[in-house]
């Protein structure tokens, strides 16, 4: 005899924050069952004073009975320091694939293109008004991640390490980068209502023509 408890997939959640860099109002929602394949979509926007950034994240396992989840991300942010006189405004999107390589371990590869737009008044300082104009940048990532959490969309006990590169195609983006990314996540649960979730990472950038 089986037993199935209907879980809630979807949720919506809305948050504000007060700081020294500013206040922001934002909000969030989730659906990791869309009509009932396992399809996750998710978005959010934030509305702050100095900065407002909007996502849109769509995640199809086993796209076209591969057994491999299919990635596409569309997002954008605009960031206006008016003490600082300048303003940058961010559009892209990316598209990947995630498979298993092995028990526990995921890589992830894919693309994305974005579009840096930035501009600067007479009060920015010297630097960022040679930085004003226009930047382009396609990229390809990987990451691979080791996962061992009990659970992946509600875990309790176990966790989670990724490490990643993304590289701006030289010749073809205006600024050619490398950028390191390593984080880990660990779940641990007090009760059966309560889990402790701990997070880090570091993240290195390096260029190829010193800009």
């Amino acid at each position: 005899e089986i037993e199935v408890e209907e879980q809630p997939t979807g949720s919506i959640s809305a948050g504000v924050g007060v700081g020294s860099s500013g206040s922001a109002v934002s909000t969030a929602i989730a659906e990791k069952n869309l009509f009932g394949k396992g399809v996750g979509l998710s978005g959010n926007i934030s509305l702050g004073t100095e900065k407002i950034s909007g996502t849109v994240n769509l995640s199809i396992p086993d796209f076209k009975n591969t057994d491999n989840k299919f990635n596409f991300s569309l997002y954008a942010l605009e960031t206006d320091f008016t003490n600082s006189g300048y303003e940058s405004k961010v559009v892209g999107s990316s598209i990947s694939t995630t498979f298993e390589i092995y028990d526990d371990f995921f890589l992830n590869v894919g693309g994305g293109f974005d579009i840096d737009k930035i501009s600067a008044n007479d009060s920015a300082t010297a630097l960022y008004r040679s930085r004003e104009g226009t930047y382009n940048s396609l990229q390809t990532f990987y990451a691979v991640n080791f996962d061992k959490r009990n659970n992946i969309f509600f875990p309790t006990d176990g966790h989670l390490i990724q490490f990643g590169q993304n590289l701006s195609l030289p010749g073809v983006s205006d600024i050619s980068i490398i950028r390191n990314n390593l984080n880990g996540s660990v779940y641990h649960a007090l009760t059966d209502d309560y889990v402790i979730n701990l997070k880090g990472g570091i993240t290195a950038v390096n260029t190829f023509d010193n800009k």
